[in-house]
């Protein structure tokens, strides 16, 4: 239900491992691979495995999840790829379900900022640039794209908190 999803995504800051700044690891060693041309069956197994532990660090990069996918399509593991798309689809769903992120009273609720990059991977957006405005919300301002945005607002409060927490 959007109930559960919503649970499950936010309900993460209660993790011990919660840390929405961590970097990713492996990002340049997967980007090695993904920008091949034609990987090889033991590159394409290689990206999963590097993804599996990127995604222990932040479980909810709808782009990694999506990545994995990519290459578990490469391996005929198709019951592995429709997984994470629906673990995608379950993100995307908790996310919406916040608001659209047409304005700061509908922001659409991160709990890193990373989130919001995936939002936009997701969503086939590019930004130009981006502002963090008082009160804890990142505005992206859009390049010229289909649905005609121009900016997308995200509530990124839970992540200030988290960062206000590790200074104390």
């Amino acid at each position: 239900t959007l109930e559960e999803k919503r649970y499950l995504y936010y309900g993460y800051v209660f993790n011990k491992n919660y840390s929405p700044y961590l970097p990713i690891p492996n990002a340049e060693q997967v980007n090695n691979i993904l920008n091949k041309e034609e990987p090889t069956i033991n590159e394409w197994e290689e990206l999963v495995s590097l993804l599996n532990a990127s995604l222990k660090i932040q479980p909810f990069s709808c782009r990694y999840l999506y990545y994995q996918s990519v290459a578990y399509n490469a391996l005929n593991k198709h019951v592995d790829a429709d997984r994470n798309m629906k673990k995608i689809e379950y993100i995307i769903d908790a996310l919406t379900s916040t608001g659209d992120g047409l304005s700061k009273e509908t922001a659409i609720h991160v709990i890193a900022v990373s989130n919001e990059y995936d939002y936009l991977f997701m969503n086939n957006f590019s930004m130009n640039r981006q502002a963090l405005i008082n009160g804890g919300y990142d505005v992206l301002y859009l390049n010229p794209n289909e649905a005609g945005l121009e900016e997308i607002w995200f509530d990124v409060n839970q992540s200030l908190n988290s960062l206000n927490r590790s200074f104390e």
